[in-house]
């Protein structure tokens, strides 16, 4: 494995009124350039602790360490794509995708403005430049979403939820690629939430089950497929197979 990203010990939190037990004593580590797909009963946590390690919140108790050193949150070095694009209704393709730019690095706006212009390209965005959000279809919104979030400067971890949960098979298997091929050519260290056992076994270099809530980690599975990766073959199937046992029995 790389050299640790991110390390996270012991991560416990509850909510109040009434008192409700989400995570309890979550310890995972991400590698550095490693793509980790946590996957766990609906309601279980998963959302919580992403929002922690960004930032949206605190744990009751736990620690986080980035780069080996410790951190009360990964704020300044996450770019985050939650559930919902959060797009802004008002704002077109191209300042959509710049947001984030203009918000942390907003001296780099003519790099990001050209790099923006040819991901929009890359990602069959070109001549949508100037349209709105109501205009796109989910897997162009969602691909919108995608370049904002690679756009985001100085940010090395990137924590997806369920980016790809609301759109159909077809768009859903052609993200997947733009975001293997955006993962390699970036760098970047990902751990990203998913219901969908196929698309974390698609995806990922190890996968985190958790279980039902309060969440604890129930085990941490290997991916040794090679890429890219075949849902047809053998090895796959039979891994799926051993990874659905694992989840039937948090359900």
């Amino acid at each position: 494995m790389n050299s640790e990203k991110l390390k996270i010990v012991g991560l416990t939190k509850s909510f109040s009124g009434p008192q409700l037990p989400v995570l309890d004593e979550i310890t995972l580590s991400v590698g550095a350039g490693e793509l980790v797909a946590l996957l766990g009963p609906s309601g279980c946590g998963k959302t919580t602790l992403l929002n922690i390690v960004a930032g949206v919140f605190p744990p009751d108790r736990g620690e986080l360490y980035l780069d080996g050193q410790r951190v009360a949150h990964c704020q300044q070095s996450v770019a985050y794509l939650p559930q919902r694009d959060l797009l802004l209704p008002w704002r077109t393709v191209l300042d959509n995708a710049l947001l984030g730019c203009e918000i942390v690095a907003p001296q780099e706006s003519a790099r990001a403005r050209a790099e923006a212009q040819r991901y929009l390209s890359e990602f069959g965005l070109e001549g949508f430049e100037r349209y709105y959000p109501a205009q796109l279809s989910g897997g162009m919104r969602t691909r919108v979403a995608l370049i904002r979030t690679l756009l985001t400067p100085q940010r090395e971890l990137w924590l997806l939820d369920e980016p790809f949960a609301a759109l159909d098979a077809l768009t859903r298997a052609q993200l997947h690629q733009m975001l293997l091929q955006l993962w390699h050519s970036a760098h970047k260290t990902v751990l990203f939430v998913t219901h969908d056992l196929e698309e974390a076994l698609l995806l990922s270099d190890r996968i985190c089950l958790l279980t039902a809530r309060p969440a604890r980690v129930k085990t941490v599975i290997e991916n040794k497929l090679s890429r890219p990766r075949d849902p047809v073959s053998s090895e796959f199937v039979a891994l799926k197979r051993s990874l659905w046992d694992l989840v039937r029995a948090e359900l």
